[in-house]
């Protein structure tokens, strides 16, 4: 697990490793500057560390951000959520919020881990630092008997057990997007 001192630095590592990452282009296409997209993942890593399990490889060249079954105070993270995307709604033309709008209609109801984010430097890319950083929640997720869901675009996550669950429906010129689940081992 990671410590508020480590926010910066997962939040430029997020912000590089997202930077040419297709919904992130479509949805900041107005400005994709380095400082903003800093800011955003800065403050999704923050949001993690808060409400959810934010995980960062040893030299912080990579991190997870992992939201845990929340039942029925579901509705306390959307409003929080709504803050992120509120910050960033004037530059982005209104496309993060519909495109993180046609991603939560599709969310599973039943209890499950939910990965928010993942990403490594590209430069630290295929040395097995994204499996290092989502093992421990998928390893507890096998211990409790819970899936785990994301929304992608990459056949990454199949190593890991997630199998294609829908195609989701996206605002218009936005990237194909892939629901994935993945039952407990």
């Amino acid at each position: 697990m990671t410590q508020p001192a480590d926010v910066p630095q997962l939040g430029r590592s997020l912000a590089l490793a997202y930077e040419n990452n297709p919904l992130v282009r479509w949805m900041f296409a107005e400005d994709l500057s380095k400082a903003c997209l800093e800011g955003l993942f800065t403050s999704l890593v923050e949001f993690g560390l808060r409400y959810g399990l934010l995980y960062g490889s040893v030299d912080r060249d990579a991190a997870a951000i992992w939201f845990p079954p929340i039942g029925d105070d579901r509705h306390a993270l959307d409003h929080s959520t709504q803050d992120v995307a509120a910050d960033t709604a004037e530059w982005s033309s209104g496309r993060r919020g519909a495109a993180l709008e046609a991603l939560a209609l599709n969310r599973p109801t039943d209890p499950h881990f939910y990965l928010d984010a993942v990403g490594v430097l590209p430069a630290c890319r295929r040395r097995g630092l994204a499996s290092a950083i989502l093992d421990p929640v998928l390893e507890d997720c096998d211990a409790t008997a819970t899936g785990a869901y994301l929304e992608n675009s990459v056949s990454f996550y199949t190593r890991h057990g997630f199998k294609e669950a829908a195609r989701i429906a996206m605002p218009e010129g936005a990237p194909a997007i892939v629901a994935m689940w993945r039952r407990p081992q």
